[in-house]
């Protein structure tokens, strides 16, 4: 996997400022897997902005290291070990004439790389109907499947995903959710979900943001408290069945 024996993001002093304002500041942070990771916080919270980061797509100061290797803001070096889907991705297909098997063939090509494009598109649960037929010409569930399949196909030792259920019917949900679980058995997988409970017995830590900082970091059973969310979520968390679910909109 790209020389990465044991999948590994280490972060330290990282600030990352927008029109003069820090938006995101973490003084240190060590995620290690292969696991999964959950981002979770409100709205504004700074967890796209440290995903971009550890992508090396957000201009920082400060030292992200991802498998040992430096790559704050140099999405170049990033990219020998990460792979990133934006939680817009799937909406920037407007006009976009190419479709779910060439995106994915020419991803590979870009690359110098080799891949079974079907075998992971039909993995991510996406009709072979529809394997021919142009991106902007699919539902908005579709796109993400596709862009979910895109970002699984580069097998990189860690994979970022920004809201990548976002999209989906309940099934299709399932269905990703057990093959993110999949992938993170020799992957670090860190994802930020509305739905953090899809992934939540597979998941290894969560890290919870606020105000573009981290107020907790724990396991499932020290973070997902009521009296911890609350903090960040105040009344948009409810208990339900014995579980505590975030509601949307946040």
């Amino acid at each position: 996997m790209n020389n990465c024996r044991k999948p590994s993001i280490n972060i330290n002093n990282l600030r990352v400022a927008a029109g003069g304002a820090t938006i995101l500041s973490v003084e240190k942070a060590s995620l290690q897997g292969p696991g999964i990771v959950q981002l979770l916080g409100p709205n504004g919270a700074g967890k796209t902005t440290l995903l971009r980061a550890i992508a090396g797509l957000a201009p920082a100061t400060g030292s992200v290291e991802v498998c040992g290797v430096v790559v704050t803001g140099n999405p170049e070096a990033a990219g020998r070990f990460v792979a990133y889907m934006p939680q817009d991705a799937p909406s920037k297909t407007s006009g976009f004439p190419v479709t779910p098997r060439e995106l994915l063939n020419a991803a590979l090509r870009l690359r110098g790389e080799e891949g079974n494009v079907e075998s992971i598109l039909e993995a991510v649960g996406l009709d072979k109907e529809y394997w021919d037929t142009p991106l902007d010409g699919l539902s908005g569930g579709s796109r993400q499947k596709v862009f979910l399949a895109r970002t699984l196909l580069l097998r990189r030792p860690v994979i970022l995903l920004d809201e990548p259920f976002s999209a989906l019917d309940p099934q299709s949900r399932l269905r990703a959710a057990e093959i993110v679980a999949r992938e993170a058995e020799s992957a670090l997988i860190v994802v930020s979900s509305h739905d953090p409970e899809l992934l939540m017995d597979h998941t290894r830590l969560i890290v919870l943001l606020s105000g573009g900082r981290i107020v907790e970091a724990g396991t499932p059973s020290e973070v997902m408290r009521l009296e911890v969310l609350e903090r960040v979520y105040g009344g948009l968390v409810v208990e339900l069945g014995g579980h505590l679910h975030i509601r949307e909109g946040h």
